[in-house]
């Protein structure tokens, strides 16, 4: 596996197709479909770039993963970076981690997920934006 294949294995892993990741890279689509292809190798702002994604830029040029990280785990990790302040807060206080820095105004976020017999009980201080939010719900069919 070469350089091309193994940036094309990190583009996936981000869920990007080839245009968005072009241009987050300072590229086109036409020259992302060269360096997956190896006709050519790309450059030292290409890969820049690359890596504000998540883009693990030693893996793809060494065939080595720098970190020891899952791909589940790089992925969680680009995920966080790419994330709001307050959605990054959240996601901490969901995984139990307490952070120092107050929010905006003084105010804390702060959520909690509790497990019961009859469901999850979430609660939350601080603002919440629908759109960053999701609850999926089981099925009561038996």
């Amino acid at each position: 596996m070469g350089i091309g294949s193994r940036l094309k294995e990190e583009r996936q892993r981000l869920d990007m197709n080839q245009t968005s990741f072009a241009e987050a890279c300072g590229s086109g689509k036409r020259q992302q479909t060269r360096y997956e292809q190896e006709e050519q190798i790309p450059g030292g702002e290409y890969f820049a770039g690359a890596a504000l994604l998540g883009v693990d830029v030693v893996y793809v040029l060494t065939g080595a993963r720098r970190d020891g990280l899952t791909p589940k785990e790089t992925a969680l990790l680009a995920a966080y970076r790419n994330a709001s302040e307050e959605l990054q807060r959240a996601a901490l206080s969901v995984l139990g981690i307490s952070t120092t820095a107050s929010s905006p105004r003084g105010v804390k976020a702060r959520v909690t997920i509790r497990d019961s017999e009859i469901g999850q009980n979430i609660s939350t201080t601080g603002k919440v934006k629908l759109e960053d939010f999701t609850i999926e719900m089981p099925s009561r069919r038996k």
